[in-house]
Parts: structure tokens; C-alpha cells; sequence
């Protein structure tokens, strides 16, 4: 378990550090739009929807670097003991560039209120606003 949740946050951690000097979201992007596309997502994973998640929403790119049975072996089980959900709390985006490619990218950290206590999101997207990076704690 901790292997897949490991193999998660590498991903997710490598979108996120690939120019972390730039902070600033890229004029591609619009708050808002990131904001409620990350919380869609969210709301898809707290129904139980995870696998209609890795289908749509994933990056090529990132269902090439996991597999949606790690995907799921990871999320499910935080996700279950988790609870129900009560409200979102606290978001927040910035902006990174590859520094190889200057693909700009989109990251949403969002904070969640659930029975069970509180989980933090942090769910990166490409211009194409599909998930490149999805990590929760």
C-alpha cells in the first residue's frame, strides 16, 4: 500500500516540482475554471467513481506512468476511511513550467472537510485540464 501511495505522490510531486521557481498561474489557465474542474474531480472520487476518474480525466501520459489498478489499490482504501464528506474548506493554485518543454501546468490544493477528519488534495492539470498529477493526504 504504501508503494502505490508512494508511486502517487512521486507523480504528483514531480508535475508539481517541474519549475517550481514559477509560481504564478499561466494566463492559459483560469482560476476558477481549475478550481471547480479539481473539485469535480474530487466529488467523482468521493462517489465512488475513481475508475470513471483514471478513464476521462487522466493524462495519457499518466495512465502510461500507473496503472489504474495502483490507482485504484491507493485511493479506494483512503477514500473509504475518509467518511462522508462534509464541505470543501480551503483551495489555493499556482502556476508550474517544465523547464525541458515549457508545457505549463495548473496545480489546485484543496482542502477537505470528512467524518473522518480532513484531506488534502493536490491535483495538477495541462492546458488540456487533464490530470497530470494527483495526490492526496
Amino acid at each position: 500500500m504504501r508503494k502505490r501511495i508512494s508511486i502517487l505522490f512521486i507523480c504528483a510531486l514531480t508535475t508539481c516540482m517541474m519549475g517550481c521557481a514559477n509560481t504564478k498561474l499561466a494566463e492559459e489557465f483560469n482560476k476558477e475554471e481549475v478550481v471547480k474542474e479539481a473539485e469535480a474531480i474530487i466529488d467523482m472520487v468521493n462517489e465512488g467513481e475513481t475508475e470513471e476518474v483514471w478513464d476521462e480525466k487522466f493524462s495519457a501520459k499518466m495512465q502510461s506512468a500507473l496503472s489504474k489498478e495502483d490507482w485504484l489499490a491507493a485511493v479506494d482504501p483512503i477514500m473509504k476511511d475518509a467518511g462522508a464528506f462534509k464541505s470543501y474548506e480551503k483551495e489555493a493554485v499556482t502556476g508550474t513550467e517544465d523547464p525541458d518543454t515549457g508545457e505549463k501546468f495548473a496545480t489546485a490544493v484543496i482542502v477537505a472537510d470528512y467524518e473522518s477528519g480532513k484531506n488534502q488534495y493536490t491535483i495538477t492539470f495541462n492546458k488540456s485540464m487533464q490530470l497530470t498529477g494527483f495526490f492526496v493526504k
